[in-house]
């Protein structure tokens, strides 16, 4: 069919219909491509996607020199307009086949603002460090301290490196005693504090919500050391997060809940330290908290999974109302998550994963690696930017909880670290 190339769409159809395309015949949806761009005026955006979906389809086809001549050949639209995310894809393929000098060659292709994130610093050092051509290169361990500075999954991970104890970088917030007792004196804020006091969260998030319409970067300050005297952590977290002030780690990383959580590790023999990073990262400490999956609670637990992690270890349970009361969702949450230490033969990184995105789901990447990865690809190639994210701050917040806690455990056992996945 003849497209006008003024309406867009017809452009949307024509964008639609290249990428499926793409996924069956690449080498025709290419041809189609290279037509429609010289006749029709396609977005940058549209250009990306279809590019993009080209560009994998045909490594998936085993046409890896086509599919990487036309990556470099649009590198700068891609870069700019997908925020190098089919850069970081194409460098994750190479750490799957472990080619070392190809990883280094798409790192430098990243955008600048990508080569400086943690994760990528990370895959340049052990790209440096596993290719022959660059093992004795000096700026290694330049590179290596530098990223041990950061409070980071790979930040610890550079830290073992180099022997060295984690950065923690501790940095509380600068109390403005004023300003915190003119919030304190706020109506609204008055009013939240006595809400959550007598157990109506919903409302008092809506008095929060009332009293921080205007709030300037020192409010919020405030408002999180408030909010942390008050035990309403998440809300503590929320107003650090809301102005970037992430160097708080008293407030940031509460030690909330310890009857609950102490009382867990000990029935389930996890550490309480992986059990307070568990509820960190599930809800920030909000017993209120559900997800829009269903996932209710501290430790965020489905209630089809409560009821049946409740039936298997006869832990007491009527309904999933009780799911946003710590006493029970602790005891549920944390038994369900033994249950996949259970399933993945104690390893945090396989149980975290299945945690967050199912154990099913988890044996299917297993079953995809074969058993021939070291731990740090198996993660970076979950498919989940969300799960990717999971595992990692579970393994981190660890060490953070066990170091509040006067323990210096390794963020990851031997075995943890030895077994190839």
């Amino acid at each position: 069919k003849n497209f006008d190339e003024r309406n867009q769409d017809e452009l949307n159809i024509l964008e639609h219909g290249l990428k499926h395309l793409a996924r069956k015949d690449p080498n025709r949806a290419l041809k189609h491509w290279s037509r429609y761009q010289q006749t029709h005026e396609f977005s940058h955006s549209a250009r990306a996607t279809i590019i993009s979906a080209i560009v994998k389809a045909l490594y998936r086809d085993g046409h890896t020199s086509a599919a990487d001549s036309y990556h470099v050949d649009h590198l700068k639209l891609l870069n700019q307009t997908l925020a190098g995310q089919l850069t970081e894809w194409r460098i994750r393929e190479a750490l799957r086949d472990l080619d070392w000098p190809t990883v280094q060659k798409w790192l430098a292709r990243l955008p600048k603002e990508n080569q400086e994130q943690t994760t990528w610093r990370y895959w340049t050092i052990r790209s440096m460090e596993s290719d022959p051509a660059s093992t004795l290169n000096p700026h290694i361990e330049t590179l290596t301290r530098s990223l041990a500075k950061e409070r980071d999954f790979f930040g610890f991970l550079a830290s073992e490196k180099l022997d060295q104890d984690y950065s923690i970088n501790h940095n509380p917030v600068p109390i403005d005693e004023e300003r915190i007792n003119q919030l304190a004196a706020n109506p609204a804020m008055q009013r939240a504090r006595e809400l959550l006091f007598h157990g109506d969260g919903i409302n008092a998030n809506r008095e929060w919500s009332s009293a921080s319409q205007n709030f300037d970067h020192s409010d919020w300050l405030g408002a999180a050391v408030l909010a942390s005297q008050w035990h309403w952590h998440s809300k503590a977290i929320a107003s650090l997060g809301t102005v970037k002030y992430w160097d708080d780690v008293e407030i940031r990383f509460p030690l909330a809940y310890e009857k609950e959580i102490n009382s867990a590790a000990k029935n389930t023999d996890i550490p309480n330290y992986v059990l307070f990073a568990l509820a960190r990262q599930e809800s920030a400490f909000n017993t209120r908290a559900t997800s829009s999956a269903g996932a209710m609670g501290l430790i965020q637990v489905m209630p089809a999974t409560a009821k049946s992690t409740a039936r298997k270890y006869k832990i007491p349970y009527r309904n999933k109302k009780q799911l946003h009361d710590a006493s029970t969702n602790v005891p549920i949450g944390a038994t369900y998550y033994m249950s996949m230490l259970e399933r993945f033969d104690n390893n945090r990184i396989l149980a975290s994963a299945a945690y967050n995105a199912g154990p099913h789901r988890v044996n299917r990447w297993l079953a995809n690696s074969k058993g021939k990865l070291p731990f740090d690809i198996w993660m970076t190639l979950i498919p989940f930017k969300e799960t990717r994210s999971y595992v990692s701050n579970i393994l981190m917040y660890s060490v953070i909880y066990s170091r509040k806690l006067g323990l210096v455990p390794p963020m990851l056992l031997q075995h943890e670290r030895e077994t190839l996945l």
